[in-house]
Parts: C-alpha cells; sequence; structure tokens
C-alpha cells in the first residue's frame, strides 16, 4: 500500500483488491446472518425508561465523571431512537459507494485495456513493415 501512492499501477492493484475483499466480506456476512437465528430484542420501552432515569439521576448529580456517564447514556438512547429503517437507508447508502467505487476503478481499467489492444496492433503492423 505504501508504494502505491507513488505509483499508478500499484494503486489500481490496491483498490482492486480492496473492492474485491470488500465484495467478500459483504457474501460472508450475508452468508452468517442467514445462518444466524434472529434474537429477540431485550431492548423494551421499561428498560429504556430505567436507562432514561438512570442518565437523568447521573446527570443531576453534580459529579463530573458521573454527568459524563450520563451523557454516554444519552447518546445510546439517541441511537437506539433511531428510525427503524435507518440501518436499511445506511446498507443502501454504502452499496451505492460500492458501486460506484467499482465503477470508477473499472473504467480506467477498461481503458487500459484498450490502450493495450491498440499498442499490440501497433507492434504487429510495424512487425509486417
Amino acid at each position: 500500500m505504501l508504494i502505491s501512492e507513488y505509483d499508478d499501477d500499484c494503486l489500481k492493484v490496491v483498490a482492486e483488491s480492496c473492492l474485491d475483499a470488500a465484495g467478500s466480506l459483504r457474501i460472508a456476512a450475508e452468508r452468517v446472518d442467514a445462518i444466524e437465528p434472529p434474537e429477540e430484542s431485550k431492548i423494551t420501552p421499561e428498560s429504556i425508561e430505567g436507562i432514561a432515569s438512570l442518565a437523568e439521576a447521573l446527570d443531576s448529580s453534580g459529579d463530573e465523571e458521573l454527568m459524563k456517564h450520563a451523557s454516554v447514556l444519552d447518546e445510546l438512547l439517541l441511537s437506539i431512537a433511531a428510525p427503524k429503517n435507518a440501518l436499511a437507508d445506511r446498507k443502501d447508502l454504502l452499496e451505492s459507494r460500492i458501486t460506484d467505487l467499482k465503477r470508477k476503478y473499472n473504467e480506467p481499467r477498461e481503458e487500459l485495456a484498450k490502450a493495450n489492444r491498440l499498442d499490440a496492433g501497433a507492434k504487429a503492423m510495424k512487425n509486417q513493415i
């Protein structure tokens, strides 16, 4: 990867390898999701209320360390409260990004292949002359 900063051919190899690895990881994650049984959530409205009460108590304690913990609990509660389709939207965004990157790195590869064919044709013509 260090060499890829200075060599375009090496950068293309690294980029293609990263795309291949990302694709393999995505497939592996999908297989694991299909194998693992869905787990029922332990998050209930009552448990969320309990965490919110705890965060409120920690925040009102006046102790800076406890107030930091309350802030972390608040962030966790906000994460839990995210819309249910937020994860799906995030996955769609990542898939779109992967597709864009594949296109971005495949186009130069195709152009290079075309250029290589032209070079081969030019060599063949020179050999005939």
